[in-house]
């Protein structure tokens, strides 16, 4: 099997048919609010540019094509129709502000912008829709640290190198603003060599274009890549492919000479000019080494791990470029085209760059296990599917919580995942479990329940002794068999460990998550006994290629943050217990179920005395009373709150720092609840009853 075969194996988008040449007739192009409706799609990919601009929608043509929400493209000049490469994918000429309505009137809710043109402020007026800017390639340009990055919801770019630069340019980034997602097109179309290549036959050069403004000109093409091509063409060793940029020449008709007088030395065995609207991925496969200057092909051609030659057409001293480049440290420099035979020389005699390019890679495309295409697919996904029921403890109202067979029900009934609580065995396995010690409400032990007295620690036991232990049928005497009447039992459900519920989730789901709690010990004021737990729960999950399928809560904030610290990617959702809870001298409604009166009383002390620990060192009280500050401080990525505690106001105030809100509950709350949560924004709900809604 192919790698192209095995990624694109990865997500099988449920929406694929045969490919089709964009219309001709541009009639066929302007919809109707029917025909968008019919076809389905939430997600839009945003075009528009001078002649030439269809590159940048056709490199992400093949990602979306993949994904499993559905997709368009809408265009905002007719000509860009004849440069689309053939799609799957529904095309939309959208010329007016009144046919851009048509979006959020078909239902449309994520827009994906692949550069910055002017009219994208058109779309942007929007308010109710998401804007994610995506890019058309990762490069060092100047271009890339663009204000006009402000107006997005969300910068979906490739690796830390980009945020680097971002931050770098003292952009005013937003709390949860930028999002890594790899270059999902490398991922589909590039071949990795798995060893330095000394036979370099075949040399792609590929410049980049002059620029709308001098600043950003950092083309070869002119004198010095005249020169650079004459050598090569000349000393007969090497197949040149010739690949300019599709833009060359539009801004500075100097340029266009340079570049026909460039283009002459084609069209014979050794020089081979390639069709500047071709997709380069291929070529890049074809290639042994690619010439280049600053530009996207240049990250690209990283994953390759083939060596790469940056042209010095701006004369630069190789530590000046490398500090203001940073891309180009994976490169060899060339400083005088017609010395390009003397650096290829040394490139095949020994290649000393490989390191460095493996790492500038990772850098600048990022590193993902569960690779590009799947978290780009994940973050689209989420944007437009914002009410997502997850399956508290599996789903405790309809299996026994905590267990596969809850696991495979939640699934079954189609929750987007499952909250659950895990915990460590003596012998360090982290298995599934809502309490600490053993519950004789819902555990037997050879055929009998055990008793208070035989509630024994779960640390107390290894992952042997704890399999004598039966967790899939509850007392029918007790409260919760009441609590949970169409509680399904299961014979012989065993606790499992949490590589066993992975296991289980992969062969069911390649979307199901969890959303894992790490318990918090109230009195556990100044020892961090979490830590053990949270480096063996993110061992197991890392190891099984599921911390991007994972999301990790906790009343323990500082649980949370340790966890990040160890792995910057994963998603935190921060919990809040009911505030009726520390408000002294109140009793708390029935409804909010508080803890017996010692308890509740303890709390309450530690809060008034500041040593709510459960804060992490961010208590909202030093930032003003205002908990979305505290959360973006903290760098949360979601709020988990008891429902009667979320209001608009915190919703819009979350939104705005870019934090996402989840509700959890004492019980599965009315109709009228799920409906208030649905409308002031609330993304996910955790349910003892998960079932399919509207």
């Amino acid at each position: 099997m192919s790698f192209f075969s095995s990624v694109a194996d990865l997500i099988k988008s449920p929406f694929s048919k045969p490919k089709v040449e964009p219309p001709t007739d541009d009639r066929k192009l302007v919809p109707t609010l029917e025909q968008m409706q019919a076809d389905g799609a939430k997600v839009a990919l945003y075009v528009s540019g001078p002649e030439g601009v269809g590159y940048q929608a056709n490199m992400w043509i093949p990602v979306l094509e993949r994904l499993s929400v559905k997709c368009a493209i809408v265009i905002r000049e007719r000509y860009i129709a004849r440069e689309l490469f053939p799609t799957t994918l529904p095309i939309y000429y959208l010329n007016n502000l009144r046919d851009l309505e048509l979006l959020e009137q078909a239902g449309f809710r994520t827009i994906l912008y692949p550069a910055n043109p002017q009219r994208n402020v058109q779309a942007l007026r929007f308010y109710r829709l998401n804007h994610f800017f995506i890019n058309h390639g990762e490069s060092d340009k100047a271009v890339n640290q663009s204000k006009l990055l402000m107006a997005y919801d969300r910068l979906l770019v490739a690796g830390p190198l980009a945020e680097r630069r971002l931050r770098a340019a003292k952009l005013p980034l937003r709390h949860n603003h930028i999002e890594f997602v790899g270059r999902p097109q490398v991922e589909l179309k590039l071949e990795r060599i798995a060893a330095p290549q000394k036979d370099l036959k075949v040399i792609l050069y590929a410049p980049t274009w002059e620029g709308f403004v001098e600043d950003v000109n950092y083309s070869s093409i002119g004198n010095f890549g005249l020169v650079l091509l004459r050598t090569l063409l000349h000393s007969k060793r090497y197949k040149v492919l010739f690949k300019p940029h599709p833009y060359t020449g539009t801004a500075q008709k100097v340029y266009k000479r340079h570049l026909e007088a460039m283009n002459a030395l084609a069209g014979n065995e050794f020089v081979e000019l390639v069709d500047a609207r071709d997709d380069i991925h291929g070529h890049m496969n074809r290639s042994d080494l690619m010439i280049t200057d600053i530009s996207s092909v240049l990250n690209d051609y990283l994953y390759t791990r083939k060596p790469m030659i940056l042209t010095n057409s701006m004369g630069l001293n190789h530590a000046a470029l490398d500090a203001q480049y940073p891309s180009s440290a994976a490169t060899y420099k060339l400083d005088q085209p017609g010395k390009v035979l003397e650096v290829l020389r040394k490139i095949a005699e020994a290649d000393p760059l490989w390191d460095a390019r493996e790492a500038v890679c990772r850098d600048s495309l990022g590193s993902f296990p569960e690779g590009s295409l799947a978290r780009f697919d994940r973050v689209i996904r989420e944007s437009v599917s914002p009410w997502r029921q997850i399956a508290h403890r599996g789903g405790a109202g309809w299996r026994p919580q905590n267990t596969l067979s809850a696991l495979e029900h939640a699934i079954e009934v189609g929750a987007a995942g499952a909250e659950i609580d895990v915990h460590l065995t003596r012998d360090g396995e982290v298995v599934l479990h809502h309490n600490p010690q053993l519950n004789h409400v819902y555990t037997k032990k050879d055929g009998r329940w055990i008793t208070r007295e035989e509630q024994v620690a779960i640390s107390s036991l290894t992952y042997e002794e704890l399999r004598a232990y039966d967790v899939g049928t509850t007392n029918p005497a007790s409260d919760y068999a009441k609590r949970y009447p169409r509680l399904q039992s299961v014979e012989n459900e065993k606790i499992p460990r949490l590589r066993d519920a992975i296991k289980l989730i992969k062969s069911k789901s390649e979307e199901f998550e969890l959303v894992v709690e790490f318990k918090a010990n109230v009195s556990d004021v100044t020892s961090h006994s979490w830590e053990t737990l949270v480096d063996a729960t993110l061992k197991v999950l890392d190891e099984a290629n599921f911390l991007s399928r994972s999301v990790f809560c906790s009343f323990d904030w500082g649980a949370l943050i340790y966890a990040k610290r160890r792995f910057p990617h994963i998603r935190t959702w921060f919990t809040t217990r009911p505030s009726t809870w520390l408000v002294d001298g109140t009793t708390p409604p029935p409804e909010d179920r508080a803890p017996r009166p010692e308890a509740l009383e303890a709390l309450r002390a530690l809060y008034r005395s500041n040593k709510a620990h459960w804060f992490g060192g961010f208590d909202p009280r030093k930032f003003g009373g205002s908990l979305p500050t505290a959360l973006a401080t903290a760098g949360a990525d979601g709020w988990f709150g008891y429902h009667r505690d979320i209001t608009p106001e915190l919703v819009a105030e979350m939104k705005a720092r870019n934090i996402s809100v989840a509700a959890w509950f004492m019980e599965d709350p009315q109709p009228e609840e799920l409906e208030r949560l649905r409308g002031i924004g609330v993304e996910s709900i955790c349910l003892d009853h998960p079932e399919a809604r509207s």
